[in-house]
């Protein structure tokens, strides 16, 4: 029989009710939680290897920089590499000529307002050169790595170290 607006239900019904509601929103609350971003801190001052002293105006960006240069290959086609020597980045495809247009000057920054909603502890890596600008987020840099998603299609380039 259905239950009428001004009929009160039983405690127990209630309890259960309540109970339910409760479960919920701690499983939505979970799941909220377990969703957030983690990824580890990276700022702070870059020290210098051999003595361990601060750098004097070097940021983290900087040692994402620094763990860029050199050659590395692209994991979906190996005749695609790119180099980067300094805040120069330079893209490479076996068997045709590098031209101008293939050269692009570095910037790393931690905002990027037209793709993302720039969350904290994220780089963003802005190419640019007389034609085009590429902007990507820095999923992550180690020693054989490099990862980026190019916005605003979020595709992701996976690169390896060239050894």
């Amino acid at each position: 029989m259905p239950r009428m607006q001004n009929q009160k239900l039983p405690l127990g019904i209630k309890k259960r009710h309540m109970l339910t509601r409760i479960a919920a929103i701690l499983t939505i609350g979970l799941i909220f939680m377990t969703s957030c971003d983690n990824r580890q801190q990276t700022g702070g001052i870059v020290t210098d290897k051999q003595t361990g002293r601060p750098l004097e105006d070097e940021t983290a960006y900087n040692t994402s920089l620094q763990l860029m240069q050199g050659t590395w290959y692209h994991t979906q086609d190996s005749l695609a590499t790119l180099t980067i020597n300094g805040k120069l980045w330079t893209f490479n495809y076996k068997g045709e000529k590098t031209t101008p247009y293939d050269r692009y000057s570095i910037s790393i920054t931690d905002k990027l307002p037209e793709y993302a909603k720039n969350p904290e502890n994220t780089e963003f890596l802005i190419l640019t050169n007389q034609t085009d600008t590429l902007p990507y987020e820095i999923l992550g840099i180690t020693d054989s790595t490099l990862s980026l998603m190019y916005f605003p299609l979020g595709k992701i380039h996976l690169y390896r170290r060239q050894k």
